[in-house]
């Protein structure tokens, strides 16, 4: 029944969507300039919190709230594993979130205005399609939330870490 069925596994990850990003396209999509549309801007700096703090899923990035962030330090539980996460940000996330600093909203981007659960997949939908756009601005066939952790993973690897700890 399976006879002309084809069953062999590629190994090949060009155009894979859990590929990793140059620090240079990375660059690339941090210094675009979105400010003639509100919603690339939005997806941008979403995609660029959720690298500056080790990888986030776009679903984790959607349920921070002001209740997550004390000071420099974010505290949440991941919605995959429901592991608890603290990290202190850097310089360059938290100028993030003071572009979106509003008394107007509990969550930490604009992106719920109204308290409904079934928001979520058309929220979701909507910035990943912005996302797609700024990739196709940078030259990629596709950028998606999976490629923040994969990159963010790949360069801290990449990184002597503890040479950089001890001064070597």
């Amino acid at each position: 029944m399976f006879r002309n069925v084809n069953t062999k596994v590629s190994l090949d990850t060009t155009g894979n969507e859990n590929a990793c990003l140059s620090r240079e396209t990375l660059l690339k999509i941090a210094n675009l300039d979105l400010s003639k549309s509100e919603n690339l801007d939005l997806a941008r700096d979403m995609f660029m919190f959720g690298f500056y703090c080790r990888g986030m899923e776009l679903t984790d990035i959607m349920a921070l709230t002001t209740g997550n962030l004390n000071g420099d330090v974010l505290k949440y539980r991941r919605r995959g594993n429901g592991k608890e996460i603290t990290l202190r940000l850097d310089s360059r996330a938290l100028a993030i979130l003071n572009k979106y600093e509003s008394r107007h909203w509990d969550s930490l981007f604009p992106l719920k205005t109204l308290p409904l659960i079934k928001l979520n997949r058309a929220l979701k939908y909507r910035v990943s399609n912005w996302l797609g756009k700024i990739g196709e601005m940078v030259g990629l066939r596709s950028l998606s939330f999976n490629m923040n952790i994969s990159s963010c993973n790949h360069l801290l690897a990449r990184a002597d870490l503890p040479g950089v700890l001890l001064g070597l």
